[in-house]
């Protein structure tokens, strides 16, 4: 192949040995009220209750966190508040 040509075969995203990266994969958003257990899905929302489904993987992880307080603050407040 030289410079300029285009390739005759493309990444379609059906390659069965392509593995979905974290981040594909979907977990429905409702799954502690509406479900026994997460239900997990590529999709944007859950196949068995139709409602959204969200990221499953955690943020990354960053020592120097500029909003690190901030997301522990609401942790805490939100976790107190489940308790009473």
């Amino acid at each position: 192949m030289s410079l300029g040509d285009e390739p005759t075969e493309r990444f379609t995203g059906t390659d069965p040995c392509h593995s979905p990266v974290k981040s594909d994969i979907h977990v429905c958003a409702d799954w502690e009220t509406a479900h026994e257990r997460p239900v997990y899905t590529f999709g944007d929302t859950c196949p068995e209750c139709g409602a959204a489904a969200v990221n499953s993987a955690p943020a990354p992880f960053n020592p120097e966190d500029p909003h690190g307080e901030y997301r522990r603050r609401a942790r805490r407040k939100r976790t107190s508040s489940r308790d009473a």
